[in-house]
């Protein structure tokens, strides 16, 4: 039997003030917790944006798990966000 989990990565990079967690990040966490109201969502992020009104409703849908964005895997440096929340996609 597989868990009831549904799993999120954002903010991999720096987020600068209200970053940019927007209304489709947010549409995002509360269409999975209409569609599966027994599951249990978890949102990984590295960076959270501050003063951001989506972010904040966001936090309240799902359990919020702070990351250090991996720097490189296999000894190979990760420079692009996109990798590093690839990596933490493998690794969750």
């Amino acid at each position: 039997m597989l868990p009831k989990l549904i799993h999120f990565v954002f903010g991999m990079a720096e987020q600068v003030g209200a970053g940019d967690f927007g209304l489709h990040h947010y549409l995002c966490l509360k269409s999975a917790r209409m569609l599966h109201p027994g599951h249990k969502l978890v949102l990984w992020y590295g960076h959270a944006p501050t003063g951001n009104r989506y972010w904040d409703a966001a936090l309240r849908l799902c359990e919020p798990m702070q990351i250090v964005p991996p720097s490189e895997i296999y000894g190979n440096p990760l420079n692009v966000h996109a990798h590093k929340a690839d990596v933490v996609r493998l690794q969750v």
